[in-house]
């Protein structure tokens, strides 16, 4: 016997993308970036170690038709992953090793773990985090993180594209528009999946003094 999901799952779906205002709010500077990169750009969030991806501003509409709204992936092997991976607290970076590990993707994963934290070192310094063909051969990111008052990373954004029309330095030229995005959405941090976490932990550990 076969199974299938069924379309209730959609619905689940559309359910859930509506208890986050924040996607919707976060749509419109996506937009922007996406015009004034001519890339496909992603919104991530963090959850149990992992990205989830929350919504993309495509660079031809055209081209896609499906949503990426609930893709996960482990978090070493992304722009975005890296970009909110460096900023976690050295626990919860633990945590995540120890869980998911760092298994390849691609010949250009990074699979050892302090050549990991020499990468995120590297990103603390910078702000952002490059993917460089790590995930998926062929494309190319830079993504830096949203992170609220506390610098903890709640959120994080991508601009992704071919290799072929994503060469290094050029990736390095959208750092600072980038930034300034994820800047203008620091505000509304918390009201990501990971802040709303990280607000509920919060509250948990005050609970218990």
């Amino acid at each position: 016997m076969n199974y299938r999901l069924g379309y209730s799952i959609m619905q689940l779906n559309y359910c859930t993308q509506m208890s986050m205002p924040v996607v919707r709010f976060s749509l419109p500077f996506l937009e922007d970036l996406q015009m004034k990169t001519g890339k496909t750009i992603y919104l991530t969030t963090h959850i149990n170690g992992k990205v989830l991806y929350l919504d993309v501003a495509h660079q031809n509409r055209r081209m896609f038709s499906y949503s990426i709204s609930g893709k996960t992936l482990h978090m070493h092997c992304t722009g975005c992953g890296k970009a909110m991976l460096a900023f976690l607290p050295e626990k919860e970076i633990r945590s995540i090793l120890d869980t998911h590990g760092i298994p390849a993707f691609t010949p250009n994963t990074i699979t050892n773990e302090e050549t990991l934290y020499k990468e995120l070192a590297k990103i603390r310094k910078n702000g952002y985090a490059t993917d460089h063909e790590e995930e998926t051969l062929g494309v190319r990111c830079i993504a830096a993180p949203i992170r609220n008052a506390q610098g903890y990373p709640t959120a994080a954004l991508s601009i992704s594209g071919a290799v072929l029309s994503m060469q290094e330095d050029q990736v390095l030229e959208y750092a600072d528009v980038l930034l300034n995005t994820c800047h203008a959405l620091a505000n509304n941090a918390n009201e990501f999946p990971a802040g709303q976490i990280y607000l509920q932990n919060q509250q948990k550990d005050q609970e218990a003094f």
